[in-house]
């Protein structure tokens, strides 16, 4: 039985959506055409450059924003166990979108055709499967400082001094955006250090594991990564 889909597209997503609803039917069909055509997208950046291929009436931030959403979309479907026809059309009719009724049928066909090409769906796929874990890395700052130490007798003049260094980390988690912060020492970071080489060479030796299994590798957090 089909669920009844409730959306709310971001503002920023409102332009580019009503701008691919709005492209001529010939387009689109180029659009889908050329992906049909292409080697299996392996990252961002090559699913961006694609597109921008297959669609070169859209200017680099167009396709930015709408690569952005529509996995943004196919995401939201796959995390919700939500039918992905049914989530596209959710967003043509949606207050913030409201496309025409006439264009709403093709729009879903061919928003729904461009996640299921066989050259993206596997990436789109990875995509999907990167968001199932429950708290996605976003970014780490540091804070150094020097802490006085007081004697307990409260003099002015400090007894000594430590560095202490404050990690920052930022992640999303449930669709929300949190931070968490740990006090590290000289050694603490030393431990950090080592545990990220090992992670390293451990991804190194899973590189080439795939290689040897002949297997396409996904970076869906890498924006330079080619094809």
């Amino acid at each position: 039985m089909t669920q009844k889909v409730s959306v709310r597209v971001p503002p920023s997503a409102v332009p580019i959506l009503i701008k691919f609803a709005s492209l001529r039917v010939e387009e689109r069909t180029m659009l889908l055409n050329h992906l049909a055509r292409v080697d299996p997208i392996t990252s961002m950046s090559g699913m961006r450059r694609t597109l921008h291929e297959g669609a070169p009436g859209l200017s680099d931030d167009e396709v930015r924003a709408l690569v952005a959403h529509l996995l943004s979309l196919s995401t939201f479907a796959a995390s919700n166990d939500y039918d992905l026809p049914e989530v596209v059309t959710s967003v043509a009719r949606s207050e913030d979108v409201r496309l025409p009724e006439g264009q709403v049928e093709s729009f879903v066909a061919d928003v729904c055709a461009l996640l299921n090409e066989p050259a993206v769906a596997g990436f789109v796929r990875a995509i999907d499967v990167a968001s199932e874990f429950g708290r996605a890395f976003s970014n780490a700052r540091f804070l150094s400082d020097i802490r006085p130490v007081f004697a307990k007798d409260g003099v002015e003049k400090p007894a000594g001094a430590l560095i202490a260094h404050t990690m920052k980390i930022e992640y999303y988690t449930d669709g929300k955006f949190r931070t968490s912060t740990f006090t590290l020492s000289s050694a603490d970071l030393n431990t950090l250090g080592e545990a990220i080489q090992r992670a390293r060479g451990k991804e190194a030796e899973l590189h080439g594991l795939l290689n040897r299994l002949e297997l396409v590798e996904f970076r869906v957090d890498d924006e330079s990564a080619g094809e």
